[in-house]
């Protein structure tokens, strides 16, 4: 069982991971808190008793948030990529479509006063779902769906 304080003191469960053969496991807390988040692992022997992992602490300077608007695209086929709260730095953006094909590769110098960016998707694009591909400077990825 995966737990989470604020404090360091105050445990709560936030997740379970099943045990296998395996010695690697993770798990990824997808509502951390700003600031100071503090995890360890409980786990039952096969007696019962429960166990405590070192307690590591883990610091959120600022939550970010990526997205597209509007989505849908508008005929104008120009939308905004929204970079709220990301750090600044070169993002690469990935536009594939159905078929997986890449239709557009661009840079982003992003700032962290400019939170819009434009984004032109081609008018010889055809109506449909389409995959956005955000990497950022610290290798992170986000996958967003588009339709235009």
């Amino acid at each position: 069982m995966i737990e989470r304080s604020l404090d360091g003191r105050n445990f709560n469960a936030i997740g379970n991971v099943t045990a296998t053969q395996s010695a690697v496991y993770s798990f990824m807390d997808n509502q951390p808190t700003k600031g100071n988040n503090f995890y360890r692992v409980r786990s039952l022997g096969n007696d019962g008793a429960a166990k405590y992992s070192n307690v590591a602490k883990v610091v959120f300077e600022q939550q970010s948030l990526i997205s597209v608007y509007p989505n849908p695209i508008p005929d104008t086929r120009i939308g905004s990529l929204n970079l709220e709260g990301c750090v600044a730095g070169t993002y690469q953006v990935k536009a594939y479509n159905a078929a997986g094909q890449l239709m557009m590769s661009r840079t982003i110098q992003h700032n962290s006063l400019q939170t819009a960016h434009a984004i032109t998707f081609g008018k010889q694009w055809a109506q449909g779902q389409y995959t956005l591909e955000v990497t950022g400077p610290t290798l992170s990825k986000t996958i967003l769906k588009v339709l235009l």
